[in-house]
């Protein structure tokens, strides 16, 4: 069963960072648009730090939990699966805006670094095809935390190791100012790391955690009233801005909310638009950039009805994208044996023990969609 508070981050996450860039748009359009509320909404792009601590605990709870049951991680089974997931679609943006820069006669060599996510690195400031820059800290994060706690994640310390290295490593590059952009994924790996320092913290130090959660729901209110704070403050155009640490510790205790108790693991279960937008999350990140260019081209005169048209756009390419690639991809783990889900597993060891039973489809869990 779906948790129904992680899915209410993903469609809020999905949700800040698309109107933070409509708000944008049009505050780069029309210089006399520039509203407090317009303005409060640019803390909407963080609503990537909020999908980066929420990856983190998923990731890292699946990670520790077939290395507490198994003794080992299946990097082939992970990957495979990660892959699967996160790269059919990515590569079909891709590729399509590759094509558009083709014919616009922009198609440059350095253009290639975007295929294996180095595109960060490769540019002072990434040209193109902008929100990628978010899935190479994601791409990166899978590489090296799956081997770091299959190597050092079989005991808590080691695994404490890891995660206080990837804690604070970033923290001190953002400090000392050694990086070239601060899209860069060695300055914002910590924030994965979060999420997976709580996936231990539920599943190695299951004390601590239990501890722990009777505070969280004040935590979370208090992280609630601190994410306003920065809104208002971006608003009023006041000049303070919080450090990236401290959305990372917002988005920590928000996350720590969907484990606290069963009310918080149905919220938002029963309401289809949040189900939904979750489920096309990662779709409409990738698209909503071609709907703002594509509503530009379609010359709308009021800003309501361009932020509308917008949001159409967006959750209609999403959904072709989702259907006619990310579905697909899913569809395939479950048929390759060796990636199932476990769900997906023992259905199909259901099946085998009895052939009369109907055929089941496609099983989604929390584990089965990551």
């Amino acid at each position: 069963m779906r948790n129904g508070f992680l899915d209410f981050l993903r469609a809020l996450a999905i949700v800040l960072v698309v109107n933070c860039h409509i708000a944008s748009t049009i505050r780069f359009q029309d210089a006399s648009v520039n509203s407090t509320f317009l303005r409060s909404l640019g803390v909407g792009g963080h609503g990537v730090d909020l999908f980066f601590v929420l990856s983190g605990w998923l990731l890292g709870g699946l990670l520790f939990r077939e290395l507490k049951t198994t003794g080992t991680i299946r990097l082939g089974r992970f990957y495979g699966r990660r892959w699967l997931r996160t790269l059919p679609a990515y590569f079909a943006i891709l590729l399509f805006t590759l094509a558009q820069r083709g014919m616009n006669g922009n198609l440059e060599l350095i253009d290639s670094s975007y295929f294996v996510f180095l595109q960060t690195y490769a540019f002072d400031k990434t040209l193109f095809f902008g929100v990628s820059w978010s899935l190479c800290v994601e791409e990166h994060f899978y590489l090296i935390i799956a081997p770091l706690l299959l190597w050092f994640g079989s005991c808590r310390r080691g695994a404490m190791l890891v995660i206080a290295t990837l804690l604070i490593l970033p923290l001190m590059f953002r400090g000392l100012g050694w990086y070239g952009s601060g899209t860069q994924t060695h300055v914002r790996i910590d924030q994965c790391a979060a999420g997976v320092g709580l996936a231990l913290l539920s599943t190695h130090a299951t004390l601590v955690w239990h501890r722990l959660q009777r505070f969280v729901p004040l935590a979370a209110a208090v992280g609630l009233a601190a994410f306003l704070g920065a809104m208002i403050a971006r608003g009023t155009d006041s000049g303070i801005e919080f450090p990236l640490i401290a959305y990372t510790l917002i988005f920590a205790s928000w996350v720590s909310l969907s484990d606290h108790s069963d009310f918080w693991r149905r919220f938002g279960r029963s309401q289809p638009l949040i189900g939904y937008l979750a489920t096309r999350s990662y779709a409409v990140y990738l698209v909503h950039i071609e709907a703002i260019a594509i509503a530009n081209r379609l010359g709308f005169e009021s800003k309501l009805m361009f932020t509308f048209a917008i949001w159409v756009l967006s959750l209609l390419l999403a959904e072709l994208l989702y259907r006619l690639v990310e579905l697909p991809g899913m569809t395939l783990r479950e048929q390759i044996p060796s990636l199932r889900s476990k769900t997906a597993e023992t259905a199909a060891a259901m099946k085998l023990a009895t052939p009369a039973t109907t055929e089941l489809g496609p099983l989604e869990t929390d584990a089965s969609t990551t």
